[in-house]
């Protein structure tokens, strides 16, 4: 299992900035509209728990215990909704088939070892009529910043726990559902998918 105390103990420190200018209503409009028993894979330190319905089910995953135990803290003081955090990859889900309505991912995908792996698991564990659910960081089309996020991703993913910030995560995505919405600004791509039939 992936740990990074370091990384855990700076994270809501580091982001503060893109959550107050960004990121926060970027996270209400992913979080917000999961319904029913959710799946939030990568969750983290729990920055997106203030913004789940009460009447949501959540299960929260993370490979890194020391986020983990953050989360937990985020429980107690900002969940709405019943919360269960279990430590696991996103790889390897430990949940049945069709268990989940909806799969959650933000900033996720760009730090997972293996994407594609675990998207193909949201998807075995999202049910035929459920939704996945992203906000996440991504290559950029632009020629001059798409070459900088590849020069500077081998030092960056080594001081902030494996982040690659020139995935094409959308690309990825896509492999195993189908777009039926997505908003972009600058890097950051937001939207909701439906798994494509099998």
């Amino acid at each position: 299992m992936a740990e990074h105390r370091v990384v855990a103990a700076v994270y809501d420190a580091f982001m503060w900035p893109q959550e107050v200018l960004f990121l926060r209503r970027q996270r209400a409009r992913t979080a917000g509209p999961a319904v029913g028993r959710v799946l939030e894979i990568g969750v983290g330190t729990g920055l997106n728990l203030p913004y789940y319905d009460q009447a949501v089910e959540l299960v929260g995953v993370d490979p890194d215990p020391h986020m983990l135990r953050r989360a937990a803290r985020r429980v107690a003081e900002a969940a709405r909704c019943p919360v269960e955090l279990t430590e696991a990859g996103a790889e390897l889900l430990p949940f049945d088939d069709d268990a989940f309505d909806t799969v959650v991912s933000t900033l996720s995908l760009c730090t997972i070892p293996d994407p594609e792996a675990a998207v193909r698991e949201a998807r075995r564990v999202l049910k035929d009529t459920g939704r996945f659910v992203f906000l996440e960081h991504v290559r950029s089309d632009r020629r001059s910043l798409g070459a900088l996020q590849d020069l500077a991703t081998p030092l960056w993913r080594h001081v902030s726990g494996g982040c690659h910030w020139n995935r094409r995560s959308v690309e990825t995505i896509e492999r195993e559902f189908e777009l039926e919405r997505l908003f972009a600004r600058g890097i950051f791509v937001q939207g909701s998918a439906r798994p494509r039939a099998t």
